[in-house]
């Protein structure tokens, strides 16, 4: 009987990481990254936002959410060439922004990383020509 239960307590853990392992599966986190509005992008910023070196080995690949962004979000600019010109991280280290720069000069894509869940907590055009 003790056996049955073993089996079942392993296949309990055996569900529980994979749906913390597997974004689609957990509650709460789209598959496709949201595009912030301005109080939700302000609010991944701390006081200090330390400079990381954008050569630098990043914390986990998420071009496969870059690609999954309509490309209406790109609102016409061109950021095929993925560069990023700049990372930023907060004191706290919580969440990582990735400037991925377009064509245009001062345009950038900002991606949120959220460190500690691996994931894009979510994304927002800044377009340094037009907003201060």
């Amino acid at each position: 009987m003790s056996g049955g239960r073993s089996s079942e307590a392993s296949n309990r853990r055996h569900e529980s990481l994979k749906k913390r392992g597997t974004r689609e599966l957990r509650a709460g986190t789209p598959a496709v990254p949201r595009k912030l509005n301005r109080t939700a992008f302000d609010a991944t910023f701390s006081t200090i936002m330390t400079p990381v070196d954008p050569r630098r080995t990043p914390p986990f690949d998420y071009w496969a959410d870059f690609e999954k962004i309509p490309q209406e979000d790109f609102e016409g600019h061109d950021f095929s060439a993925r560069v990023v010109d700049q990372v930023y991280q907060t004191s706290g280290g919580r969440y990582q922004h990735v400037l991925v720069r377009s064509e245009e000069p001062g345009v950038f894509l900002v991606l949120v990383l959220t460190l500690s869940e691996r994931v894009v907590f979510g994304y927002r055009l800044i377009n340094a020509n037009v907003q201060l």
